[in-house]
């Protein structure tokens, strides 16, 4: 388990490969994607959320993107609270899911 474990076997075969191929945006989903951003996410940086987005809509997928102003790592799930649920209830009523990846749909920031 130890060597597991070492950051640098993350460069060694297999890993590379493996980590490649679980990339998210390599290939279309079928199932709508919500993805919310806190701007103040240290971890997670707000470039980096972009370029899976914008991976992830080149492949087709149905992307509804989020930013949230002034969010950080752990305080973005409670900005995005009530979209994430107004989202969920949206898929359980059978509504389509409106697409960030066509430029049509407001991804403002949300005071």
């Amino acid at each position: 388990m130890r060597e597991v474990l070492r950051l640098e076997a993350l460069v060694e075969p297999p890993w590379p490969q493996i980590l490649e191929q679980n990339t998210p945006g390599r290939v279309r989903t079928n199932a709508p994607i919500f993805v919310g951003q806190g701007t103040a996410d240290p971890l997670v940086v707000p470039e980096l959320t972009d370029a899976l987005v914008a991976r992830l809509c080149v492949t087709g997928s149905t992307v509804t993107y989020r930013r949230y102003l002034g969010a950080g790592h752990g305080g973005v799930v409670e900005a995005a609270w009530s979209d994430v649920s107004r989202w969920i209830v949206d898929r359980l009523d059978e509504k389509q899911p409106v697409s960030d990846c066509d430029g049509s749909a407001d991804v403002g920031i949300p005071g």
